[in-house]
């Protein structure tokens, strides 16, 4: 495994807090968390087979209005209800990748 897919898989299972640290403190943006997250689904989704629909335009526009958001300066609550609101999709992105198929 080279040391970028250890990175990535670091960040995959980080839990909901330290995705919110690393989204405050500027180490990961919006975007490239949810396109790790379409990556890892396009990978995973073959074998596992659990996706009926991937919204992934609707994942990357949500980014970037994170990321837009984000950009401004913190005035009023606007910035932290983006990281709130993108949190929650990776957190349904990345329930639904650890999800195992049982027969």
């Amino acid at each position: 495994m080279s040391v970028m897919q250890a990175a990535d898989e670091e960040v995959a299972f980080a839990g909901a807090a330290r995705l919110a640290e690393m989204l405050r403190a500027g180490e990961v943006s919006p975007s490239e968390l949810v396109e790790l997250y379409l990556e890892r689904i396009a990978s995973l989704d073959p074998k596992l087979n659990v996706y009926r629909v991937v919204l992934d335009d609707q994942a990357r526009a949500d980014a970037k209005r994170a990321e837009e958001r984000l950009a401004r300066p913190v005035v009023d609550m606007d910035a932290e209800r983006a990281r709130i609101a993108l949190l929650k999709s990776l957190i349904r992105l990345q329930v639904a990748t650890r999800v195992k198929i049982r027969s």
